[in-house]
């Protein structure tokens, strides 16, 4: 369950996604073409499980990929799934602007170095957060919630959590261009958590800003 995101939160993972790419992106001594990657990534996702739970996902995106084989990357995202309105006896209950985000740090493999296509395998570790605003009707949330038999709402109005996430990811790149890279993704986040999973299906676009010799 989730709400509003502040108005720096999209800037803040842009800037993170940018200085991520600039400290991955110094001259390191290594075996085989870096490339150092920046870019977007959106599509359709579940978030936080439940009913009602799809939204879409928007974030960007920077990696570094050590010979086409092997990459490191960064990505945040936020969803939107919309408000909620449920029952409980005789309280009416408005869940609104539920919304969630993710920031992910991820290791792929890549398979077929030398084609246009690759498959690829990844698993992911990072952070997910939550935010949701309550209200309740006839009466308030407290007073709903107080009521013998009532329904077990957050009294607080805007409810706010965080907590570690773990998952896969699995897709295709294809790389039209010599700098360009497009991916199509699947990735599964907390699959065994009770109504904690994320189910994501995106599209990545990223161009590499710097490449070794």
């Amino acid at each position: 369950m989730m709400s509003r995101r502040s108005p720096s939160s999209p800037r803040r993972a842009w800037l993170g996604a940018l200085i991520a790419a600039g400290l991955i992106g110094v001259p390191t001594p290594a075996a085989g073409q870096v490339s150092v990657d920046a870019g977007v990534h959106a599509g359709p996702a579940c978030l936080n499980g439940g009913p009602a739970c799809r939204g879409t996902l928007l974030g960007p995106v920077a990696s570094i990929e050590w010979n086409r084989r092997v990459a490191v990357r960064l990505r945040y995202f936020a969803v939107d799934i919309g408000d909620r309105t449920s029952t409980f006896g005789p309280f009416t209950i408005h869940d609104t602007g539920r919304r969630g985000a993710l920031l992910l740090g991820e290791v792929l493999y890549e398979f077929r170095p030398r084609s246009k296509i690759q498959p690829f395998v990844g698993a992911s570790a990072g952070r997910r957060s939550f935010e949701t605003v309550t209200r309740c009707e006839p009466v308030s949330c407290a007073e709903a919630r107080a009521t013998p038999g009532g329904p077990g709402v957050y009294v607080g109005g805007r409810l706010r959590s965080s907590r570690f996430t773990l998952g896969g990811i699995a897709g295709v790149s294809m790389r039209p261009a010599n700098r360009v890279t497009i991916q199509a993704m699947i990735g599964v986040h907390d699959p065994a958590t009770e109504h904690g999973e994320t189910v994501e299906g995106a599209v990545l676009v990223s161009v590499a800003v710097w490449r070794s010799r």
